[in-house]
């Protein structure tokens, strides 16, 4: 390697650096020093300000690259977490349904303003013509499907003050006590239904729900076993059988 002289100083030939012209050796890259004839200072300053310039670039190279990384590394956390979502990983998990939860033949979802609008229109004809046991127990009925659990027990009540032997009126109030987490007069209802049925298949179902919902257990398969005895073929029987499997 060797050195340009420029009057009295040396240009190294490898960094550019301008050096004192006795050197030997570059003050910056300490390369050894020649003196052989100088080209001009301005070029020698120019090519040292170019490997700068590529030094700085190199530099910002490294940083954009490293950004670039960076980006790509969290594009492809937040895919992956979308493709998760999606495929449903992190669905939420409902909880199960256990044998005292909801086991009677209807489900209650709840009230809807068509129902509302119903149960006004009947409310309206009873209040009117109170001797309409008909349109009462309609009324009754409907505010038990919408989780109206008192009032359906109310007009239910009302209803077996003149009809006191329909059995089925008396089990589905025991559904609405039920409902209501009142599990002895649940009990107390669906069991003065079979005094007047005492086959009441679905009667003898629900005691069984019900006094495994209060925590008697062997009370609850008795109940199963006279469901199934009554018609093990039918489906409160079948549910029975399964029920007393289960339990």
């Amino acid at each position: 390697m060797g050195s340009k002289k420029n009057n009295n100083l040396i240009v190294c030939d490898v960094c550019g650096e301008l050096n004192e012209s006795n050197a030997k050796f570059c003050k910056s890259c300490g390369n050894r020093l020649t003196k052989t004839p100088a080209e001009k200072t301005d070029k020698s300053q120019k090519i040292k300000k170019v490997k700068s310039a590529n030094s700085v670039d190199a530099a910002a190279r490294r940083i954009f690259s490293t950004t670039n990384l960076i980006y790509l590394t969290f594009s492809l956390i937040l895919i992956g977490g979308v493709i998760l979502f999606t495929s449903g990983t992190f669905d939420t998990v409902e909880p199960g349904v256990t044998a005292g939860s909801d086991q009677f033949s209807e489900i209650h979802k709840g009230i809807d303003l068509s129902s509302l609008n119903e149960i006004k229109n009947l409310q309206s004809v009873v209040d009117k013509n109170p001797d309409d046991y008909d349109t009462l127990l309609k009324l009754a009925h409907l505010q038990n499907d919408s989780g109206l659990y008192d009032a359906a027990i109310k007009n239910y009540l009302k209803y077996l003050t003149k009809f006191p032997a329909n059995a089925d009126v008396r089990v589905d109030m025991g559904v609405c006590y039920y409902q209501l987490g009142n599990y002895t007069e649940a009990i107390n209802a669906m069991e003065e239904a079979l005094k007047y049925q005492p086959k009441h298949q679905i009667a003898n179902l629900n005691l069984g729900i019900v006094n495994m919902a209060a925590g008697n257990h062997d009370k609850a398969l008795e109940w199963w076993k006279k469901a199934v005895d009554i018609d093990p073929n039918s489906e409160p029987g079948k549910r029975a059988a399964e029920l007393l499997k289960s339990h």
